[in-house]
């Protein structure tokens, strides 16, 4: 096989697991599996920022203001432990859904590296047959009809540990949010 042939064709391997990977997060999170979302984020340092304008593509995180920069998590376990502090679960289900478009995946000539750059959307809705949320069963939100409560952009870089593409960093834009009040605990009145 041409030489330039057998990289592209590595190039589009690597391109398959990093997409998977992203499948797999999203439905780590939809499903609140927190050991797969232990194991997939490993430890990636995950930045938080809010920053709609920033072009993540060609301007480094570190020119986000401080202010920016909402939150800086190191690895999978600090990840999981802030998701368990501070999402709503109905029965153990958080009832979101989160999704990926537009993903476009960067890999190295050297085959050690990637980028993965993505639009994620979350919707959330609730029915008469949810349960209450379990982390405040006393507490009976109306009915939440079905609607978009977050959209944003991941900026990923992937590592290849001899085995597996494994994320290394994530910065995460959220520029635009909704009603987010059956997501993520809220003072109650």
């Amino acid at each position: 096989m041409d030489a330039h042939l057998e990289l592209e064709l590595r190039k589009m391997l690597a391109e398959r697991d990093i997409r998977r990977q992203l499948f797999a997060y999203h439905e780590a999170m939809n499903r609140a599996d927190y050991e797969a979302l232990t194991a997939l984020l490993g430890d990636a340092v995950i930045t938080v920022c809010d920053a709609p304008r920033h072009r993540a593509l060609t301007e480094p995180v570190s020119s986000l203001r401080p202010d920016q920069r909402t939150a800086v998590i190191h690895g999978g376990e600090q990840f999981v432990t802030g998701c368990r502090a501070t999402w709503l679960t109905y029965g153990g289900d958080p009832r979101m859904q989160f999704g990926a478009t537009n993903v476009i995946v960067d890999v190295a000539d050297s085959l050690d590296t990637a980028t993965c750059h993505s639009y994620f959307f979350l919707f959330q809705g609730l029915g008469p047959r949810d349960h209450a949320a379990d982390q405040i069963p006393d507490h009976a939100f109306p009915e939440f009809p079905l609607q978009l409560i977050s959209c944003g952009r991941y900026f990923d870089t992937y590592h290849y540990n001899g085995e597996r593409w494994q994320i290394v960093a994530r910065e995460i834009y959220a520029d635009f949010a909704g009603d987010a009040s059956r997501h993520m605990r809220t003072p109650l009145p």
